[in-house]
């Protein structure tokens, strides 16, 4: 019903355009384009009939293409997720290298101050034993 209610409505928006043409030379061109018009509004449901096996079909591929999406967007996921736990892994190794090699550092300095606190040690024991000899 709402189908024929539309073709109505078009015939009378149609019937007023051609009241309002310019002139009676342009009345036969309205009056075909509107018939071609009247045509297609017609013809547009009844193609869509055979069409059922086509929307059916679209909609499976549809569906199959976004079942594929989600599979491979899970997989992509799942790899992106394995990516971060590598990068982790090596991000804590480099931490743990770079903590032994500060360590090793600070063991090192502190061995060179005890050593330059040795010598330092060493010359002024050195220094004092030639000021005695030196007062006698």
């Amino acid at each position: 019903m709402d189908f024929f209610k539309q073709i109505s409505i078009f015939l009378l928006l149609g019937q007023t355009i051609q009241h309002f043409a310019p002139g009676e030379k342009y009345e036969k061109y309205i009056k075909m384009l509107l018939g071609f018009m009247v045509v297609a509004q017609f013809a547009a449901p009844l193609l869509s009939f055979g069409n059922k096996e086509r929307m059916e079909e679209y909609e499976n591929n549809k569906e199959t293409f976004t079942k594929k999406m989600e599979e491979a967007l899970q997989t992509v996921d799942e790899k992106w997720f394995l990516y971060n736990e590598q990068i982790e892994e090596q991000i804590e190794k480099e931490l743990e290298n770079a903590q032994t090699a500060l360590s090793e550092q600070r063991e090192l300095e502190e061995e060179t101050k005890q050593a330059d606190a040795a010598v330092k040690k060493k010359i002024e024991v050195e220094a004092v034993k030639v000021e005695v000899t030196a007062h006698e």
